[in-house]
């Protein structure tokens, strides 16, 4: 299972910011995978944020055991109304366990788009590009489209594609589905998600537990 991070997408982080955390358990080769994964944006102003994210696997058929990565970055709202958004976003990553004659540490590069529909419904699509120092086999990308809908501010249903050419390990194709409930101030939410891969083979199935936690000024 490679990294999949839940994002705010193309759209300004809500209120102050938020936070995602995320537990998946599956297998793949027939051998147990346990992931964990985390998301955080804090708002600076009303265009521009701070993004980390950190993950991490758990499985005998690593080479260590682990593998794991984390990413600090700005994203910047270039265009942003009730219909629309485009975003740009930009950091440096690590990653613990690259290829052979890659560097540890490198930068990624990611474009963001997303579209309000009716009744609550939306998309978003962000490609981004990766490299650590050693070449052209140090390079990496990820294409990520979501699309959902949210009723009545309690319920959101997520459906994502999910395409990685990751910087150490094999490319694949994920489709995942999770519904999150929050709570009657909509600052706390609870995911339920399925993930399962697309591109051949064995689908690898992970069941998806997360945290999602908004923060709001005093007042809002």
């Amino acid at each position: 299972m490679g990294p999949a991070y839940a994002h705010a997408g193309a759209w300004p982080v809500p209120g102050d910011g938020q936070s995602i955390e995320n537990v998946a358990v599956g297998q793949r080769n027939d051998v147990d995978v346990y992931e964990v994964s985390g998301y955080g944006e804090s708002g600076v102003d009303g265009r521009r944020s701070w993004v980390s994210t950190g993950w991490g696997e758990f499985a005998e058929d690593n080479a260590d055991g682990t593998r794991a990565e984390s990413y600090l970055g700005v994203k910047y709202a270039l265009v942003t109304n009730e219909h629309a958004a485009i975003s740009v976003q930009a950091g440096v990553l690590y990653i613990t366990d690259p290829r052979d004659g890659c560097s540890e540490g490198g930068v990624e590069l990611r474009f963001m788009g997303g579209r309000n529909f009716r009744h609550g419904s939306f998309a978003n699509l962000e490609v981004a590009g990766r490299a650590l120092d050693g070449g052209e086999e140090c390079l990496g990308s990820r294409v990520e489209l979501t699309v959902g809908r949210q009723d009545g501010g309690r319920w959101l249903a997520l459906g994502q594609i999910l395409v990685d050419a990751p910087l150490d390990g094999e490319d694949t194709v994920k489709a995942q589905f999770s519904l999150v409930r929050f709570g009657n101030d909509g600052g706390r939410g609870i995911q339920f998600g399925l993930r399962v891969r697309l591109d051949g083979g064995a689908a690898e199935p992970a069941l998806v537990l997360g945290l999602w936690r908004r923060r709001h000024s005093h007042g809002d």
